[in-house]
């Protein structure tokens, strides 16, 4: 028979995933913005906590936006302050916009981390960066031209854009195709079809620069960035001060299959 207590935690658990955003621990939401040094205004929101113990910037992942970051501003950082936003070509005013596989992308972390050390209620709190997979990807590029963060925790980064492409597209694993995707006519399609400028983006050996403390994190089954990606990024991070690697969870489920485990690692 199941204890009162036991029921309750269960209902609680239940609404903590399903309420919406910002009705969870927070004091405040802000629907805010901020403006890139490059001249491009990008959508944020910030959820500002009562007595909160630091800053989280979170980074979302390719195709998706600042929105499919709050359940990991929710359930794993309820005594942060987070700040989420939209990277170029992602979520609200993309239009006409292009990814730059990073190159321009860590304007956007810059400004971000601008916003937060320079709002009243965030400036004097360290500052962490959260990244998923190809927003991990551009934390580690943005922290290893210069230091603005005092952790990052990262999940499911690839190890090269020119292998994360051959994972992703079967023709590019055909023997010397991928050759082409850094060159013409590749680059034409990738920008006249996509709204995408490719260029090459190595973050196993940009994690040999980055400074602060790393934490990461990659399910053994990740259908999508295989195994061998964390492998290399964990041996060329001189800062991995921690890594965590459950069996299950694939590429952006571990939140789900391990939601206490994951809320332990991170605090």
């Amino acid at each position: 028979m199941i204890k009162t207590t036991d029921r309750l935690r269960t209902v609680l658990y239940a609404l903590l995933w399903t309420l919406p955003l910002g009705y969870i621990f927070a004091e405040t939401v802000q629907h805010t913005s901020f403006v890139t040094r490059d001249g491009i205004t990008r959508k944020a929101i910030l959820m500002l906590r009562d007595k909160p113990r630091g800053n989280i910037v979170l980074c979302h992942s390719a195709a998706f936006d600042k929105e499919s970051m709050m359940p990991y501003a929710q359930k794993l950082f309820p005594g942060f302050n987070c700040l989420t936003f939209d990277f170029r070509r992602h979520g609200e005013e993309a239009d006409r916009q292009y990814s730059t596989s990073g190159k321009k992308e860590i304007l956007e972390i810059e400004a971000a981390v601008k916003l937060i050390k320079e709002h009243p209620k965030t400036k004097d709190l360290p500052v962490y960066g959260f990244g998923m997979s190809m927003g991990a990807a551009y934390l580690i590029e943005a922290e290893s031209k210069e230091k603005r963060f005092d952790g990052l925790i990262l999940q499911s980064c690839f190890e090269t854009l020119r292998k994360q492409i051959k994972r992703t597209y079967g023709f590019f694993r055909i023997p010397f195709m991928h050759n082409l995707i850094f060159r013409e006519p590749i680059l034409t399609i990738a920008q006249r079809r996509h709204n995408l400028k490719l260029r090459k983006l190595y973050p196993m050996h940009s994690i040999a620069k980055v400074e602060t403390p790393i934490m990461l994190i990659h399910a053994k089954n990740d259908d999508y960035i295989s195994f061998e990606a964390f492998d290399k990024l964990r041996q060329n991070g001189k800062n991995v001060i921690q890594t965590w690697t459950p069996d299950d969870g694939k590429h952006t489920k571990i939140l789900e299959t391990y939601p206490d485990e994951y809320l332990a690692q991170c605090d």
